[in-house]
């Protein structure tokens, strides 16, 4: 049985390396021919959560520019991964031109997979699978991917941002009549795709935001947005990617679902003081608590001041904890011995990565043309600062990211790689103020 065991255990390593080579072979082609759509994030080298949420601010920031308004739909499918058709899929690996022996091979990657239920120690006879993609593997996910590949192609007239299978679809103009009628006449079309491809929209779960500048009035309650015959919840807020997003994007409900978050796990910290060390105590925020100040921080880590002072608030406690003072002990001694940056510092590390690795070619090409040089100042490594047409606006990374850049030292700006700069702008924030 022990040999059985880890004849298994091996034959499961070697399917995973095959898997691999595989998925590396085929992410070459894929990025050689520019296959997979602009806009899809996920499952992608250098294309992040933070990326998507930035194209669906920017796509917002330039409406507000124009002094249009956008709706945006967050759409919910009901179990993509797992309704695919392999003959679609087939069918489509075959036009972007996975064929021959490499096509044969997926074929017999997908084909005669097997399933069973357990319970209660009771095991259910195999059930064979002729649909989906196994989640959880390598090769699954970028399979689905190219299945989901063409569906910006559905409609013309709407701004498609996808992660893997949660998309978004806008729409922006100044005739809040014009952008309803232009929805639900492109809305058809969507759902037309899915209904081709066999992957069913959960419409109950399917939501609208009409987002504009605070001082843009507008009055949409005398439209509707529909899909079969049945009407979307518009709403004012809504979860995507992790974040939530309020159609006016000031982050506040976000920052308050982080608070809530940190405020658990402070609990934990304190339990945890009692039995470890000053450095068992570091790495515990660092693994628990600091995820929730830095997921997707460009995103929502500027925007008004009382929103994230709660933070700060609440890293000041953690720090105390950690440091073993009293509740009320200055603070920025702490942040110091201990290297740990403050929300603030935090928001400037991130957006300065994001600066410098737009600068250097090392995100995609549309997120190149965020920033441009300043070629009237004698430093040709500062930035232009950005033109602001709203204080939204301003929140917004493309925005601060000037004047984040402009702030470093032009020995950090002008680091030979990403590490020594992240190394170097890291050093330069754990000796501030």
């Amino acid at each position: 049985m022990t040999l059985l065991i880890i004849g298994q255990f091996q034959f499961f390593l070697f399917s995973k390396i095959i898997e691999k080579l595989m998925y590396n072979r085929l992410n070459m082609f894929l990025d050689k021919h520019g296959i997979l759509y602009e806009n899809q994030f996920g499952f992608r080298k250098n294309m992040s959560t933070s990326l998507a949420l930035c194209s669906l601010v920017s796509e917002f920031q330039g409406a507000i520019t124009r002094k249009e308004i956008m709706i945006s739909i967050f759409i919910d499918l009901s179990r993509a991964f797992d309704t695919i058709s392999h003959d679609i899929l087939f069918a489509k690996l075959q036009h972007y031109g996975i064929r021959g022996n490499t096509l044969d091979w997926i074929k017999n990657y997908l084909t005669d997979r097997k399933q069973f239920v357990m319970y209660n120690g009771e095991k259910s006879p195999l059930g064979s699978l002729n649909i989906g993609v196994p989640q959880g593997s390598i090769l699954g996910p970028l399979l689905f991917l190219l299945y989901v590949n063409d569906l910006c192609n559905a409609s013309k007239k709407c701004s498609l941002i996808q992660y893997a299978d949660d998309t978004t679809l806008s729409v922006s103009g100044t005739s809040m009549p014009d952008i309803f009628s232009t929805i639900n006449g492109e809305l058809p079309l969507i759902v037309e795709w899915l209904n081709n491809n066999k992957l069913s929209l959960n419409v109950s779960k399917t939501n609208y935001m009409v987002m504009s500048s605070r001082n843009k009035m507008h009055d949409s309650n005398n439209y509707t947005i529909s899909i079969n015959g049945c009407a979307i919840d518009r709403v004012h807020e809504t979860k995507f990617l992790g974040i939530i997003i309020d159609d006016k994007l000031t982050w506040k409900s976000h920052i308050h679902l982080i608070e809530n978050k940190v405020s658990k796990s402070i609990g934990i910290l304190l339990r945890a003081r009692k039995l470890l060390y000053t450095e068992s105590l570091l790495i515990l925020y660092n693994s628990l608590i600091k995820p929730y100040f830095t997921y997707c921080i460009i995103i929502w880590g500027n925007t008004y001041k009382t929103y994230v002072h709660k933070l700060y608030i609440q890293q000041k406690k953690i720090i105390r904890i950690i440091h073993f003072s009293g509740f009320n002990s200055h603070t920025d001694p702490l942040f110091r011995k201990l290297k740990v940056m403050n929300i603030e510092q935090l928001y400037r590390y991130f957006v300065g990565i994001f600066v410098y690795k737009s600068l250097n070619k090392l995100l995609p090409e549309r997120f190149s043309n965020y920033f441009s040089k300043n070629v009237t100042s004698r430093n040709i490594d500062t930035l232009r600062p950005a033109i602001s047409s709203s204080r939204v606006s301003e929140f917004f990374v493309g925005f601060t990211g000037p004047h984040v850049w402009n702030t470093l030292p032009e020995s950090i700006r002008k680091s030979k790689s990403l590490n020594l700069f992240k190394l170097n702008i890291k050093t330069l924030l754990a000796i501030a103020k």
